[in-house]
C-alpha cells in the first residue's frame, strides 16, 4: 500500500512540475530537413539488445527490399519500445517499413506491423482498416483478431471486441480467448468473473513466460479498477517475476 501511495505522490508531483514549466519550453522543435538526425537511441556496445539490433540492421542494409529482414527488425523495435515504454522505437519500426508504409495493399506481414504501430500511436481507425484488410486475406490470423479486439475495447466498442475475441477460440490456445474476454469483462461490470478466470489461467504451468506476463498484467489492471490494491500488487509482482 505504501508503494502505491508513493507512486501516486510522485505522479502528482511530476504533473505539477510539468504544468509549471516556462511556456517557452513547451513549443515543439520542428526540423526543416527530413534527413536531419534529431536523436540516436543509445545502447552500451556490450548490450545484447544493441548487438541484435545492429545485426538486424546490417541484414536489412544488404537488401533493403527484403521483407523478412524488415519484418524482423521492425518487430524487434516494437518489442523494445514496449519493454522500455519508449515511443521512439515505434518511429524506428515505421522507418524500417518505409518501402511498404504508404502502399494501399502491402504484404500481410507488413500490414500487421503497420496496424500495430498505428495502434500504439493511437491512429485507431487506420489500424482497424489495416486489420480488416489483413483479415480478408488471412481470416485465421489470431494476432490480427487479438489486436483488433484490443483496439475495439479502447474505443468502447465492447460487443464488437467480444466477437473478435470469440474468433480466437478456434484459432489459438484457450488462454488467449480467456485473456481477451476477461480484459473486456473487467471494463464492463464483470470484474469478479474475469479475475476468477484469469487466476485459473495463471495456474496453468504450460503458459509461456510472455503469456504469463500478459495474463498477470490483465489481472492486475482488473484488480486495480475494482480497488483490490493488494491483489493488484500480487499480480504485478507475478508479471515482474517472470519478466
Amino acid at each position: 500500500m505504501i508503494r502505491s501511495w508513493m507512486f501516486l505522490v510522485l505522479l502528482v508531483l511530476g504533473w505539477s512540475t510539468m504544468n509549471h514549466l516556462d511556456p517557452a519550453y513547451s513549443e515543439p522543435y520542428r526540423p526543416t530537413d527530413d534527413r536531419q538526425v534529431l536523436e540516436r537511441l543509445s545502447f552500451k556496445p556490450s548490450d545484447p539488445v544493441a548487438r541484435e539490433l545492429h545485426n538486424l540492421r546490417t541484414d536489412l542494409r544488404r537488401n533493403p527490399r527484403n521483407l523478412d529482414s524488415a519484418v524482423q527488425l521492425a518487430t524487434r523495435y516494437i518489442k523494445q519500445g514496449r519493454s522500455e515504454g519508449d515511443p521512439r522505437f515505434l518511429g524506428q519500426a515505421q522507418a524500417t517499413l518505409a518501402i511498404w508504409w504508404n502502399e494501399p495493399s502491402p504484404p500481410p506481414a507488413a500490414l500487421l506491423l503497420r496496424a500495430t504501430i498505428r495502434q500504439n500511436t493511437h491512429d485507431f481507425d487506420q489500424a482497424i482498416a489495416d486489420l480488416d484488410q489483413l483479415l480478408t486475406l488471412q481470416p485465421t490470423n489470431a494476432q490480427a483478431w487479438l489486436t483488433k479486439a484490443s483496439i475495439l475495447q479502447v474505443q468502447a466498442r465492447y460487443d464488437e471486441a467480444r466477437r473478435a475475441c470469440q474468433r480466437l477460440g478456434r484459432l489459438a490456445a484457450r488462454h488467449l480467448k480467456v485473456g481477451c474476454l476477461s480484459d473486456i469483462g473487467g471494463m464492463t461490470g464483470q470484474s469478479a468473473k474475469s479475475k476468477e478466470l484469469l487466476r485459473q489461467t495463471l495456474s496453468d504451468s504450460a503458459l509461456s513466460g510472455h503469456e504469463r506476463i500478459w495474463i498477470a498484467t490483465i489481472l492486475a489492471e482488473t484488480a486495480t479498477r475494482t480497488g483490490a490494491i493488494e491483489e493488484a500488487e500480487q499480480a504485478f509482482a507475478e508479471a515482474f517475476k517472470v519478466g
